[in-house]
């Protein structure tokens, strides 16, 4: 997907400067990041691209980012007022693999197991995740019409509308990142470790 977000702006022979937020990077500087990319985001900043094809898709991932961000920010403060939560939500966002995932919940101690499940199993726990299924679900179906899109709407276009598209492609391409990195990689880290509960 990376690779097709940047084929858009090979075409205006440019290098979009995307901030890459590996999946280990601490809460605080997901919040950051998503400060400003919100900042950029809002109506009277965002700026719309001149391209149709590109703005309809354009559009909608920039909503679904204004929305999904303070889900993401309601899940993570609801796991840091619980250290055990915070501690085992961290780790199994670390962890490569769902395997890695899975040895991570059997070796939580009897207690923090208990926490774990109590929390997943809570009104407000299901709430969280059906929220996080909803905005992520939203959010992948835009992903993937704008992983769609051919290099080809670039095509024709002069130099200054080309180069007038950078800064709006960057825009996109973090948007994207921050909602791969938070409420999508949420979601599955959620799903992922009530599937747990329910196997045993």
């Amino acid at each position: 997907m990376k690779k097709r977000l940047l084929s858009l702006a090979a075409v205006a022979a440019i290098t979009v400067g995307c901030s890459s937020t590996p999946s280990s990077i601490p809460y605080a500087e997901l919040e950051v990041e998503g400060d400003k990319i919100y900042s950029r985001s809002v109506s009277g900043a965002y700026v719309p691209s001149t391209i149709e094809e590109v703005e309809i898709v354009r559009t909608a991932i920039n909503a679904v980012f204004v929305m999904a961000k303070p889900v993401y920010e309601n899940y993570v403060s609801n796991l840091m007022n619980e250290p055990a939560l915070n501690n085992y939500f961290a780790a199994v966002e670390a962890a490569q693999s769902e395997e890695d995932k899975l040895a991570i919940y059997n070796m939580l101690s009897d207690q923090d197991r208990k926490t774990v499940d109590d929390f997943n199993e809570s009104n407000l726990g299901q709430e969280i995740g059906e929220n996080l299924l909803d905005i992520s679900s939203i959010a992948l179906e835009n992903i993937m019409l704008f992983d769609q899109m051919d290099a080809g709407s670039m095509a024709g276009l002069d130099y200054k509308t080309i180069l007038a598209e950078k800064d709006k492609l960057a825009l996109t391409s973090d948007q994207i990142l921050y909602l791969n990195e938070t409420v999508i990689s949420a979601y599955n880290n959620y799903r992922i470790v009530s599937a747990f509960r329910s196997a045993e």
